[in-house]
């Protein structure tokens, strides 16, 4: 028997294997786009720009704070109300622990029928989000009382590199459509924007959710020294897919939009009804 030494082997195979060889393109994988170091305080610290909040896809508002590492959003009794926050695994309710502000102008309501800290991020247009500042846990003064978790402050344009017209279609009736826009205005800029958003869920009960948001900003001056005034709306109207229990149903206590039948509705900003 003759003995084929190791080298040999190997020169064999890569033969054998030669014409079934395929050469792929280089993948580039790239981590945060800045560098903070010297920037940032400690490591929960951190921020993201515009080509980073691009590249993201973003089935619901709030989804943009996943950009936050640990920060996931998830959604329950429909699209019209704030979202639930969960950070590192903590459970932040609708925002009761997370502070959150637009160009530092607090989000969070102090006093809400959901608890304290709601916090709605319906009215917000990501695509006019210049970047996120964030931090994470408690050491961040300034954020106040709301900020046990962390905090996200979003940064908006003051004037867009380029004008706007989006339409997009998905499943369950889903619709939305958003034309902004910047033009010079004497010695500044002004930036208009608009949305409207439609989306029946995935819900044995359409959902019939319905937006509309308003975008307003005039600003003047340069980096080191300026001015701005901001307007936003935001409107939203919605059927909420809450349990409610179905023996009260039964027995007439409540009707299946959950109306008591036996004393004055309670009003809110959404209906609800039973899931069947």
């Amino acid at each position: 028997m003759k003995k084929i030494s190791a080298a040999v082997l190997s020169c064999l195979i890569a033969e054998a294997f030669s014409h079934q060889i395929n050469t792929l393109d280089p993948l580039v994988v790239t981590g945060k786009a800045e560098n903070l170091l010297s920037q940032a305080a400690t490591s929960s610290e951190g921020h993201a720009d515009f080509k980073e909040i691009a590249e993201r896809p973003f089935a619901r508002r709030s989804e943009i704070l996943e950009i936050v590492p640990g920060m996931v959003t998830t959604q329950h009794a429909g699209g019209g109300k704030a979202t639930q926050y969960f950070l590192r695994g903590f459970n932040l309710d609708h925002g009761t622990d997370f502070a959150v502000s637009v160009d530092r102008m607090p989000i969070n309501m102090r006093s809400h029928a959901h608890g304290q800290g709601y916090a709605d991020l319906n009215g917000l247009l990501p695509e006019l989000v210049k970047s996120v500042d964030y931090t994470k846990g408690t050491y961040t003064a300034r954020n106040g009382d709301l900020s046990t978790a962390g905090s996200a402050d979003f940064v908006l344009w003051d004037a867009l590199p380029q004008g706007i017209a989006s339409f997009e279609l998905g499943e369950y009736n889903y619709y939305r459509t958003l034309l902004a826009q910047s033009f010079d205005v004497g010695p500044g800029k002004l930036t208009l924007g608009g949305e409207w958003n439609t989306y029946d869920g995935p819900w044995q009960r359409e959902e019939n959710f319905e937006r509309w948001n308003a975008f307003a900003r005039y600003y003047q001056g340069d980096e080191d020294n300026h001015f701005s005034i901001t307007g936003m709306g935001y409107s939203g109207t919605w059927d909420s897919s809450d349990q409610i229990p179905l023996r009260a149903v039964d027995d007439g206590t409540l009707d299946r939009l959950a109306r008591s039948t036996t004393r004055p509705a309670a009003t809110a900003s959404g209906t609800a009804c039973n899931l069947t």
